[in-house]
Parts: C-alpha cells; structure tokens; sequence
C-alpha cells in the first residue's frame, strides 16, 4: 500500500478508536503530503471530505480542496474534489468563484463521464440561482443530456442504470423543449418499473419525481 493510503487508513483507524493523538499526528502527515500522485490526491481528498461531513469545519476543508483542486493529477477523486470545491465556495457565498471553478473543472475532465454531468449539474443550478441567460442554462442542460445518454449507454446493470435515469428526467425537465417533459415520464416510469422490487428507495424517488412532473401543465 502506498504511503499516502496508509496514512489515511491510519487516520481512519485513529479516529474510530477515538485515539485524538494518533488520529492529529496522521492527519497532519496527511496535510504535509506533496501532491505529485492519485494516492496523495486521494488521502487528501478523502481527509478533507470527513472534515467537512464528520468534524463540520467547512474553512479547514475548503483549504484543503482548493490545494487539490489545483493540482492537475487527473483522477476521480482530483475531479470530484473540483466539484466540492465550488460547492463549499458557493455556501460561503462567494458564487462568481464557484462557477469560474466548475468552469475550470468541465474544462479538464473528458466529456460523457459521471464527472462532467456532476459538474453540469451543479453550474446550471448555479446559474439558475444567478439569473444567468436562459440560453446558455437550455446549453448546459443539452450536454447534460447527451453525457448522460452515453453513460446510459454504456452501462448494462439496471440498478446503476437507475440513478443515471432520474439525473436524466431532471435535465430533461429542466430544459423543457418540446418533447422533454414526455420524454422524462417514460424515463421515470422505467425507473419505476425496474427498481420496484431491487431498491425501493430510488423506485420512490421516481415516483415523487413523476408525481411533481404530472403536475406540469
């Protein structure tokens, strides 16, 4: 195992055990990694997510996303870091610089990857939050689209199927063409017909989700 993984199964250990010595040394260890590799863009990601979600010290963990997201080792978690970044820079407030970030990041990442859709995702709503053009937001909604086809495409198990299909109701709602709104109930409906009886909880979402869109006139 490399040493910035070990560190952080280290780190994890520390904390479940409650040991705040061995889990402050580890963390710190962490903090000082250089990020010349996926290992130390992983370790440094993932020590940043439980600073954000488990210790909820949003400043200590923006300090730690911004390092990694301006590292450039293209990888899961370097992209999804990218994402979180512009999420906790918009709760801060600071909203022109959570989009310039998802800018930077739709930039980097290949397209028709669950990375870019996330990405698409979280600046249409940023920009819908910022009354931006209808144009461009109708753009952004379109590529979500067509990634999300791709990816649909492309995987063959129906419960992974299933979450891509309710993204893909929700762009097509949100564009609104001619078309879409149709085209997102049939969506939701084969969601509804495949997860029923393997995951009630994404068979409900839809449900809600068909419910809300039935009410679009």
């Amino acid at each position: 195992m490399e040493k910035p993984l070990l560190l952080l199964n280290l780190f994890m250990e520390g904390m479940q055990k409650k040991d705040e010595k061995a889990a402050a040394q580890y963390r710190q260890e962490i903090v000082q990694l250089e990020l010349d590799s996926e290992a130390a863009v992983i370790a440094k990601y993932r020590l940043g997510f439980h600073t954000l979600y488990q210790e909820k010290k949003l400043d200590e963990a923006i300090a730690i996303f911004k390092e990694v997201a301006a590292c450039g080792i293209h990888c899961d978690d370097f992209f999804q870091s990218q994402i979180t970044y512009a999420i906790c820079l918009w709760s801060k407030g600071k909203h022109e610089l959570a989009i310039f970030e998802l800018r930077k990041m739709l930039s980097q990442v290949k397209p028709q990857t669950i990375h870019e859709v996330l990405g698409l995702d979280y600046l249409s709503i940023f920009l819908r939050d910022t009354n931006a053009p209808q144009q461009e937001i109708t753009k952004l909604n379109g590529q979500r689209i067509n990634s999300l086809n791709a990816l649909l495409q492309n995987e063959k198990d129906v419960e992974a199927q299933a979450p891509l299909q309710l993204e893909l109701a929700a762009a097509l709602e949100e564009r609104g063409q001619p078309g879409d709104l149709e085209q997102a109930r049939q969506t939701l409906q084969k969601v509804i017909n495949k997860s029923s009886s393997t995951n009630k909880s994404i068979a409900s979402a839809a449900q809600t989700a068909l419910q809300q869109l039935n009410k679009t006139k």
